[in-house]
């Protein structure tokens, strides 16, 4: 069995291959406090809500913590920020080890620890503080870390076609991974520690979207803000609302420094080989779902003057398992030690 984690800062989400089928899990990776009483309980297993109890309160974990968090107007917390996992959340630690636990299967009892390709959520290392901890949980299941790189897992998934050459863009909740790749190797990768939270929260805050918990407490709605982004009404070029343009404003003040910086690194002589006449560019996540955002991305490119000449713009297909699925494919090259797999794939992309 081959298994991969996508572990995104706002939903995680894995890949296993068994000898019959593929079978796919995803969970949003959040969660949401509410006080802890037998009605309290009673109501949530009757609604078949999810909850884990820690001291006075109750936890709810995933996608229910959306509804609970409506309904009891208490506040979403993103189990990773822009740093990993909070140091001081100890909450976060339990439903991360929860999560992760709910997605794959226990295998310990195997001998030999099966190895699971995962992308660690901000694109941190097993030396930092999230990476040891998503390791030490992974191997009580009985699995071993290999660390993947999301935007070179999106290319190994979405570019067979021009032979897993290209520039991609994985824009995350906290994290935009950057990966330039030739015939599926990576070639420069870069992760900046902004993602697609950091503009919700802006605006949520410019726009004063507010609601105050049972206590008395004022937080961001960023749910709203999401929501609104998934209802269609929104586009990202020649925006018609105030909001609308508020919203692409915010979204270009992050892309300009982070897209210089890559058109820095990529005017050296040396990069020049790997970036052949109509590169493709391909960009990943939720935001580019959002109508107009490949019309605002060739803007924000164009400005920044990226070193390219007719570079293709593509984004990735709506594929919540993309880099999840990237991943399985680098673990299943690196299981049977050669390249045919990445073969077959380009020739039945082509």
């Amino acid at each position: 069995m081959t298994v991969a984690l996508d572990l995104g800062s706002s939903e995680f989400r894995s890949l296993r291959n068994t000898e019959s089928q593929l079978l796919a899990r995803r969970i949003e990776a959040i969660y949401t406090v509410v006080s802890d009483s037998p009605q309290q309980r009673q109501q949530l297993l009757a609604a078949n809500i999810p909850f884990l109890k820690s001291a006075c309160q109750l936890i709810v974990p995933g996608s229910s913590a959306r509804a609970v968090s409506e309904l009891q107007r208490t506040p979403i917390v993103p189990i990773i920020d822009g740093g990993g996992i909070p140091v001081d959340d100890p909450i976060g630690r339990q439903v991360l080890a929860g999560l992760i636990t709910s997605l794959l299967p226990n295998v310990s009892g195997r001998g030999n620890l099966t190895p699971c390709y995962a992308t660690l959520p901000t694109e941190t290392t097993t030396e930092s503080p999230t990476g040891d901890f998503i390791d030490r949980v992974l191997r009580l299941q009985g699995y071993q870390l290999h660390v993947v790189q999301s935007a070179h897992a999106l290319a190994i998934s979405q570019l067979a076609k021009s032979g897993y050459t290209g520039l991609v863009f994985d824009f995350g909740a906290t994290t935009i991974a950057c990966c330039l790749t030739h015939s599926g190797l990576p070639v420069w990768d870069h992760a900046f520690p902004v993602g697609v939270r950091d503009i919700e929260l802006e605006f949520a805050e410019e726009t004063n979207q507010k609601l105050w918990d049972g206590d008395g407490n004022q937080y961001l709605d960023t749910s709203k803000v999401v929501k609104w982004l998934q209802s269609g009404q929104v586009t990202l070029h020649q925006p018609a609302t105030s909001d609308q343009k508020l919203f692409v404003a915010l979204f270009r003040n992050m892309l300009r420094p982070l897209l210089k910086y890559v058109s820095r690194t990529l005017a050296d002589k040396e990069m020049a080989c790997y970036l052949p006449v109509g590169i493709p560019i391909l960009a990943g996540g939720r935001c580019t779902t959002i109508p107009g955002f490949a019309h605002m991305f060739y803007d924000a490119l164009v400005e920044c003057e990226l070193p390219v000449r007719n570079a293709e713009i593509q984004l990735a297909r709506p594929d919540a398992h993309a880099v999840a699925r990237g991943a399985l494919i680098m673990g299943l090259l690196d299981t049977d030690g050669d390249l045919t797999m990445l073969e077959e794939l380009r020739v039945n992309a082509a």
